[in-house]
């Protein structure tokens, strides 16, 4: 032990704390006798230090430390104090205290007194040897900021000292600090990186339009580490380098006489006592977006050379552009706003009246181009041959002369109309090969390698042909050869989900609207499915914010002369680094690498670097899985994850089946695991082992593109086939597409290899030594997973004969997603389940493949209930907002309209449908009359918000509503579910200050020949932040992950409670409540050990578990629909 140290123990509420003197005795006589935890801490003291406190006096002192450890030499701390008004209430509760507080006035004075006391309020302390950094950044604007604060919180983790304040400025600020918030929050309870060393403020807000916008949510917030940063508004302060990413609108530009309040700050920022050499860095050149010349900008650095700053400006010399490799050292969250930003530069166009036409020439021709031309390149190596980029490309030859003529007479128009109105700084339309006005440069100069090869190859002819084109020409073919690589990879996905590109959004796209400009990213169509791999190929854009912020924290760690060195180079923009050198430093600063050692990256002579037991009592699950499907399956698994960890002799087998089950391995779950590889949340993904089931044509509901560096990252890159094997429980969470019915056991394990995957299910057996061996299904029978065809009906009677005994998980048992279940799940699987929560909530149930009863029950019932609620929630956070006001008055004045269509659409289809199936249709009576071979009405079907809402917006009375027809109602509840989705959709659009375009929501309410009517693919893209909409529509059961939780249950808990679970299931009861059900979700998902909810909570039938018996498994009429259409309803939900 250090000879000088201090021992704290603390047993239960009681604190003693000794110095320690080569041994201490601690004494509890409060104490019971008996068993009690003790806490022991051990401090060092680092140094003492003496000052006076007069609350009188406002003014830091300086407060020198008498170091009693080497490493406190030199430290100072400053001593602020304050003094506070208190009312009246306040004073006597002033007054009133006593104990270990020293009572101030009497209690009878108070209550004589004015109606305020002067109190000492609090006293400071502030490290003031550490050095400070000040970062002013419009955070939500591009992904940059958020990139950068990641970098600076991974530093200010890795350095011993240091500390930072943040400002977020223009527009909303608030909002901007959401958007930083959604990346800490993401990494879920776990302590965020830097987090002590950096405070949060807000500056004034502006007019200022915001890129992406985010609803405040200050729980978010708080607990995403921010605190109450609402009412934390920046005053200025001292620091060694203030680092400006932003502009700085809303701020005085009065530097002589600042006011009192936030617009006055940044004339309060001054160097702090003790800092070397304070330097100013802002990221762009004067005259540039984050320093416009203007009296606030232009004051702003001479108040800060005044004050003793060196002003220096980041530029293009020492710029580096994104790189994929950086992506792996984030958050996921980040990474998905990296790519989604990156995306959106892609496919967005600058402005046709944005910046100059040199601006627009030069980034259309060179920088979007490369970016793009690299990103198809690899986009069509890895799909040579393939049938849907064939059919791609054939499309676009189709519409490609129509393109062209509707960009040069909108993109290009508007460009040249421009820059006209510019007069005499007009550039003009010269030829290509003359001089750009007022530079020395060429305009041919401007632009890269691949544009031109690309247009000489789609015009044809010479280098010299070439160069006698004009400026308005060649921006005209750049725009469209960028164009169709975007628009193929569009079609490439839209044919790969089996649908047919979509001209209507396609022509939107290229037009613009009356708010939006031509090639808009907002307006870009949507592509559906894990994009992800697409989007990572067009990462390539400076990346300035980031490269803003490591020079800042280079700064920070050197010395004077070194500061002084970059801060030449960076005010000739002479580069510090070559371009390999200046990757390197920012990979490693995103690694975490010490300050010390990326300090001298930049500036080498800156500163010196100061078993798994025993097998025969494992019990085995086996999980037959359709991974990929819905979010719910890798729910499922993650839970899985979770208790194998808890549960050491438990191990798991998956299966993946249906479609490529390759592709389900990499869909989505691989990259969730890749993701948290390094989290200890995955403790049991070593008891997990994955097979392959046979392959079969099944179209998968998401886009997928095989990774293999994921893969082989998530420790999936070589799943071997299934062969069989021995288990307690089978859990069925798929149907079992492509094995064969035939169930003979082959003759010997080897002959099962020559048969081929689609036999190994002949291969299961039970394990020896299974107490309650289960084959779990989740859905009635009949349903999805469960059809009534050969190879499941005799599957089921040959676990019969193994020992099993078949079980079906329903409606009585589902856990719904909720907002507490996806905060304990990893932001990645958080994220997949909201979206695919929304696209439930979007689309509409397809009347072609679903009998008219079901459509009519989901449509006024399930959907409309979730739909409505959520709306409700949504509309009441919104009220007060004045764009709610007008996306409201829109859907009345299009209500009529979306009404004609949508029966004109989805209930015609239905209808004809229904029309087809005979004497079996149910057709279109009245809805007091009762469904056809059931006992209820049409009417007792439709939920009570639907009902009040239909009497509510289209004038009915009950009497009225109950001689309409099935059609007539459905179609209402369709079209106030479809008025409620569009007015969120409409007030998206008007808070980013768009209007409204037919052609962004009619291809939704009407289809096309590859996507049915209110298909959630065909839904318009919303403008903004969706994860409040999002978490608002979460609701749907989780079936797979509801499977999951009693399958473990079953395979951990004790002979007698697993027999209970069995039989609860058996008799189709209900095991938990469902608030008790939602909580032992959530604390399943946390790692707790899911067997102590049953002893406690768990509601076990009476009547005991019957195990199956051979005689009983028969083949059933493949016929009766009832059962069928029952099990389709709860596949559904």
């Amino acid at each position: 032990m250090p000879d000088v140290c201090t021992i704290a123990v603390t047993v239960g509420d009681s604190r003693k704390v000794v110095d320690w003197s080569r041994g201490c005795s601690f004494d509890f006589p409060e104490l019971s006798c008996g068993k009690h935890a003790a806490k022991i801490e051990i401090f060092q003291r680092i140094g003492t230090a003496a000052v006076v406190i007069d609350a009188r006096q406002g003014e830091p002192q300086p407060c020198k430390v008498v170091p009693e450890v080497p490493t406190a030499n030199g430290l100072e701390l400053q001593v602020t104090t304050r003094q506070r008004q208190l009312d009246a209430d306040a004073s006597k509760r002033c007054c009133s205290w006593g104990g270990n507080k020293q009572r101030r006035t009497s209690r009878e004075g108070c209550g004589a007194r004015a109606s305020s006391i002067r109190t000492m309020d609090a006293v400071t302390l502030k490290d003031v040897t550490a050095p400070h950094l000040l970062v002013l950044t419009d955070a939500g604007e591009e992904v940059d900021d958020e990139g950068a604060l990641w970098l600076l919180s991974k530093h200010l983790e890795a350095s011993s000292c240091g500390r930072a304040d943040v400002v977020f400025v223009t527009g909303k600020p608030l909002q901007r600090a959401m958007r930083w918030a959604q990346v800490l929050g993401s990494l879920g309870q776990a302590p965020k990186p830097g987090a002590k060393r950096i405070r949060y403020f807000l500056g004034p807000e502006t007019a200022r339009h915001m890129r992406y916008t985010s609803t405040p949510d200050l729980e978010l917030l708080k607990a995403a580490g921010l605190g109450n940063i609402a009412e934390s508004h920046f005053n200025g302060g001292d620091y060694d380098v203030v680092l400006q990413i932003s502009p700085l609108s809303g701020f005085s530009d009065n530097y002589e006489n600042p006011p009192d309040d936030i617009t006055g700050a940044l004339s309060r920022i001054v160097p702090r006592k003790g800092a070397a050499t304070p330097l100013f860095l802002c990221v762009g050149d004067e005259g540039a977006t984050n320093f416009p010349k203007d009296a606030c900008h232009l004051g702003f650095k001479a108040s800060l050379i005044k004050s003793g700053f060196t002003c220096v400006h980041a530029q293009q010399a020492n710029y580096m552009n994104w790189d994929a490799a950086m992506l792996e050292k984030m958050p996921p969250k980040l990474v998905e706003l990296i790519l989604d930003d990156e995306w959106n530069k892609a496919v967005g166009r600058i402005p046709p009246f944005v910046a100059s036409l040199f601006v627009r020439f030069r980034v259309n021709t060179a920088v979007n181009y490369d970016v793009i031309d690299r990103a198809y390149t690899a986009f069509q190596r890895s799909r040579q041959g393939d049938q849907y980029l064939k059919k791609a490309n054939a499309w676009w030859s189709k519409i490609a002369d129509e393109a062209n003529k509707i960009l040069d007479q909108g993109y290009v128009r508007k460009s040249r109309e421009s820059d006209d109105q510019k007069g005499v700084q007009s550039f003009g339309s010269p030829q290509i090969s003359e001089r750009v006005k007022g530079m020395k440069m060429t305009w041919e100069s401007i632009m890269s390698s691949a544009c031109e090869r690309d247009i000489l190859a789609s015009r044809g002819g010479s280098l010299d042909s070439l160069s006698s084109c004009s400026v308005d020409e060649i921006l005209c073919n750049a725009v469209l050869l960028m164009t169709s690589k975007l628009l193929r990879i569009y079609a490439y996905n839209a044919f790969l989900m089996g649908r047919e590109p979509d001209w209507t959004h396609c022509q939107l796209y290229l037009q613009g609207s009356e708010k939006t400009a031509p090639l808009d990213f907002r307006n870009f169509p949507l592509l559906h499915g894990d994009i992800s791999t697409i989007q990572a190929a067009v990462v390539g854009n400076p990346m300035y914010d980031p490269v803003g912020m490591l020079l800042a924290l280079v700064a920070m760690g050197s010395g004077p002369i070194n500061i002084k060195k970059m801060a030449d180079a960076l005010s000739t923009n002479t580069p510090l680094l070559d371009k390999k050198k200046r990757v390197e430093a920012m990979m490693a600063a995103y690694a975490g690498e010490p300050p010390s050692k990326l300090a001298l990256r930049y500036t080498p002579d800156a500163w010196a670097p100061t078993t798994q037991g025993d097998n025969s009592k494992t019990r085995k699950l086996l999980l037959l899985t359709d991974i990929g499907e819905n979010a719910d399956n890798e729910a499922a698994l993650w839970l899985l994850c979770q208790q194998l960890g808890r549960h050491s002799n438990l191990h798991a087998d998956i299966v993946l089946l249906s479609g490529s089950p390759h592709e389900r391995a990499l869909m989505r779950w691989a990259k969730i695991i890749a993701a948290s590889s390094t989290d200890k949340r995955l403790p049991g993904l070593s008891s997990m082992v994955f097979y392959l089931g046979p392959e079969q044509k099944r179209d998968v509901e998401y886009f997928v593109e095989i990774d293999y560096h994921i893969l082989e990252q998530a420790g999936m890159e070589d799943i071997p086939p299934f062969r069989g094997g021995a288990y307690d429980v089978i859990l069925q969470t798929s149907p079992l597409d492509g094995f064969s019915s035939d169930f003979t056991p082959p003759a010997s394990r080897r002959a099962s290899r020559i048969h081929g995957v689609e036999h190994a299910l002949s291969l299961i057996e039970k394990r020896p030594g299974a107490s309650v061996p289960l084959h779990i299904v989740v859905g009635a029978e009949g349903s999805v997973n469960f059809p009534r065809t050969p190879v499941h009906l005799r599957f089921r009677s040959f676990l019969v004969e193994r020992g099993f005994t078949t079980v079906f998980v329903d409606a009585a048992n589902y856990v719904t997603w909720d907002a507490d279940i996806l905060g304990v799940l990893p932001s990645m699987l958080a994220d997949l389940g909201m979206q695919d929560e929304w696209n439930k909530a979007v689309g509409r149930i397809r009347p072609s493949q679903f009998p008219l009863n079901v459509c009519f029950r989901v449509n006024t019932n399930f959907n409309y209930v979730v739909i409505s609620r959520a709306f409700l929630t949504w509309q009441s956070r919104h009220r007060e907002n004045p764009c709610l006001l007008k996306a409201e008055e829109w859907w009345r004045s299009s209500s009529e309209e979306v009404n004609r269509a949508i029966m004109y659409g989805y209930i015609k289809q239905m209808r004809d449908t229904d029309a087809m199936q005979g004497s079996s249709a149910y057709g279109n009576p009245a809805i007091e009359e009762k469904v056809k071979g059931q006992d209820s009405t049409w009417r007792s079907v439709i939920s009570s918000d639907c009902v009040n809402d239909i009497l509510e917006f289209f004038n009915e009375t009950e009497a009225g509503l109950l001689k309409l027809s099935v059609d007539d109602v459905m179609c209402r509840a369709v079209t106030l579910m479809t008025g409620k989705l569009l007015t969120i959709f409409a007030f998206s659009v008007f808070v980013q200050g768009g209007n409204l375009d037919r052609r962004q929501y009619m291809p939704y309410i009407l289809g096309n020949d590859s996507s049915a009517p209110l298909d959630f693919y065909m839904f318009p893209r919303m403008f903004g932040d969706m994860s409040e909409v999002k978490k608002l529509v979460v609701g749907n059961a989780t079936q797979d992950f509801s499977g999951m939780l009693l399958a473990i249950l079953v395979a951990v808990s004790q002979d007698a409670d697993a027999l209970g679970v069995a039989a609860c299931l058996q008799m189709h009861s209900t095991l938990f409540g469902r608030e008790k059900r939602q909580e032992v979700a959530r604390r399943a998902l946390e790692g707790e050990d899911v067997t102590q909810f049953l002893a406690a909570h768990g509601c076990i039938p009476d009547a005991p578990f019957k195990p199956a018996e051979p005689s009983t498994a028969k083949l059933v009429d493949l016929e009766d629909k009832s059962a069928l259409h029952d099990g389709i309803i709860q596949a559904w939900f």
